[in-house]
């Protein structure tokens, strides 16, 4: 469930597209705007006072700034659609459809989707963290594995708890550009930093790490094939 208070959904026309981006209450920190390009969308957290043109101007800088990432393109689009290992699969309540890969099934008595896609990351998630832990020199048979909606972090380690966690909104990406996250948070179990030491282990496992995580930045859920972005 997500947990954040939305106050707006603002509208923009961005090289030649409508293009809305989901007003939040920025809950920590100074007052002010923060601009967050993430998961295929745009999103503002505001706290304090703030006009709607200052808003405005700090969005159209930010769409500047993030031009080579994808913000018109959101992992979830409510009763119309959702992304899942970098496919876009519309949503459906035909039980006549409940496999067909186009489609994710969810029963009409369902209040929320995301219930359902959270418990279906988490099956995913155990079978890939188990694999690369195998090939990384870790049993990661015994560790909790959770998910939720992370505004700071993409996955974290904790390595005396023996726990994972990740964004559920991860689940919207390929295999290849998700598995950079998987391997990453394992690597804490050997470093927890992000010195050379770190970043040496992960390239041992996987060498295109950095077009792995550059591609999961941009918000390209389908890998470097994204629609030609």
């Amino acid at each position: 469930m997500d947990k954040r208070t939305l106050i707006a959904i603002r509208e923009y026309t961005y090289q030649g597209k409508l293009l809305k981006v989901p007003v939040f209450k920025k809950t920590s920190g100074y007052s002010g705007v923060k601009i967050m390009a993430c998961y295929g969308s745009l999103e503002a957290y505001v706290k304090g006072g703030i006009s709607s043109s200052y808003l405005d101007n700090i969005v159209l800088k930010a769409l500047k700034k993030y031009d080579d990432r994808i913000v018109d393109r959101p992992f979830y689009e409510k009763d119309k659609y959702i992304y899942i290992l970098g496919k876009k699969r519309f949503i459906t309540n035909s039980i006549s459809l409940k496999d067909s890969p186009n489609f994710f099934y969810i029963k009409s008595t369902c209040k929320d989707p995301i219930n359902i896609y959270k418990k279906e990351f988490l099956k995913y998630l155990r079978e890939r963290i188990n694999y690369w832990g195998k090939i990384m020199g870790f049993d990661l048979s015994g560790y909790i594995i959770r998910t939720g909606l992370y505004i700071s972090y993409y996955g974290i380690c904790f390595p005396i708890k023996r726990q994972f966690k990740f964004d559920y909104r991860l689940f919207a990406y390929d295999t290849y550009v998700s598995d950079s996250v998987i391997v990453h948070e394992i690597a804490h179990l050997y470093d927890h930093g992000h010195d050379n030491k770190f970043y040496n282990f992960i390239n041992q496992f996987m060498k295109d790490y950095d077009k792995r995580d550059d591609l999961l930045k941009k918000g390209k859920f389908k890998g470097e094939e994204d629609d030609g972005k």
